[in-house]
């Protein structure tokens, strides 16, 4: 988790489903900047001005699903590649192919616990910034 001398981080959620996704935003906010989406289509509209470092996509979302999003994402060449976290209720062998199907991303299953969801994304941007 942030500490108080070090800045705030850029992170996005993309869940359609309501309360998920402002629990979600609920759990990170006091960690880092955190904005919420219902669909991948809201997400990359606003991707350009937001520039996210980390996104935490539904993996099942309606139109384009958060493997296609991570997908259109990751071919921007405008942006730094952010941190991927799919979150989803696929079973094991079908995440891992998934996240093996996009280089870097990680993934959570649902239903997930804000204590797990904020150690997973803190431990990912530690990562970051170690490589730094």
């Amino acid at each position: 988790m942030a500490k108080p001398s070090e800045p705030r981080r850029r992170l996005a959620v993309v869940e359609d489903d309501d309360d998920l996704r402002l629990l979600m935003v609920l759990w990170l906010s006091p960690f880092h900047d955190c904005a919420g989406f219902s669909s991948g289509e809201a997400l990359l509209s606003s991707i350009g001005h937001l520039k996210p470092e980390l996104l935490i996509l539904d993996g099942d979302l309606p139109g384009a699903s958060g493997f296609e999003v991570a997908a259109a994402v990751r071919a921007d060449t405008k942006l730094t590649p952010p941190r991927i976290v799919f979150l989803t209720g696929l079973p094991r062998p079908r995440a891992e192919q998934a996240v093996r199907d996009c280089p870097g991303a990680t993934y959570l299953t649902k239903p997930v616990k804000g204590k797990v969801l904020q150690d997973h994304v803190a431990r990912l941007l530690a990562a970051d910034r170690q490589a730094l």
